[in-house]
């Protein structure tokens, strides 16, 4: 394997809009039309050479211990961004004016973590 192609998160039958608003308006990903012929709900986000997925679930059920890390350049502004926007950032390295690593739930639920690059290369070290 050479990368990730994707991520894909769950979320509650009604709500991409929402997604929208968290994936494209707080995490800066823009929204990518799906291919043609591909009927299954849902949308997908790209930012860079990184996609998201978001399907809509009848039995949605949050992610809640495993995530997803995204390694974040501008961390401290994104997570103050975050939390002025009503997100609980839960700072697990550094502190709140200099972000090293946090986690965050999506609107839905779903933990998020964030990591600084330098954090990333530190954690590939080991």
């Amino acid at each position: 394997m050479t990368a990730i192609g994707h991520v894909n998160f769950r979320l509650p039958t009604g709500s991409e809009q929402v997604a929208e608003e968290f994936w494209c308006g707080l995490m800066g990903f823009t929204r990518l039309p799906k291919p043609a012929g591909n009927t299954h709900p849902g949308m997908w986000f790209t930012r860079g050479s990184f996609e998201v997925h978001v399907s809509p679930d009848d039995d949605f059920v949050p992610v809640t211990r495993a995530h997803t890390a995204f390694v974040v350049e501008g961390i401290t502004e994104l997570s103050r961004k975050l939390g002025e926007s009503g997100y609980k950032v839960n700072v697990s390295k550094g502190t709140p004016e200099e972000v090293v690593a946090c986690f965050v739930a999506d609107p839905f639920g779903n933990r998020l973590e964030l990591i600084s690059p330098e954090e990333a290369t530190r954690d590939q070290a080991h």
